[in-house]
């Protein structure tokens, strides 16, 4: 059975998400970066996957989305760092699981 099947998002993850969480509409998120309030607006799957990710860092997600602010630096955009970051993730897990 495939991963979208046994309805994971992430084929290589053990995760299922549940089926209110694959909306496509964007949420926006609060989280404090450097001291400062400030809102990331995300799918809900990109949202997800940064709790994927950060559970296999064992930190926060927001831990993570400071370290990706810090590495982005204030002149790009974090909610596209963030979107950018998730998809290279998995990209590069598929890569190392060939």
């Amino acid at each position: 059975m495939t991963a979208a099947a046994q309805g994971r998002l992430y084929p290589h993850s053990d995760r299922v998400i549940p089926k209110h969480a694959v909306r496509t509409a964007i949420a926006k998120h609060s989280v404090i970066v450097r001291g400062h309030k400030t809102s990331v607006s995300l799918e809900p799957p990109f949202w997800e996957a940064l709790q994927v990710i950060a559970e296999e860092r064992q930190m926060t997600r927001y831990a993570l989305i400071a370290l990706r602010d810090e590495a982005s630096g204030r002149s790009k955009n974090l909610s596209s760092d963030l979107r950018v970051f998730v998809l290279d993730h998995y990209l590069h897990e598929s890569e190392r699981r060939d």
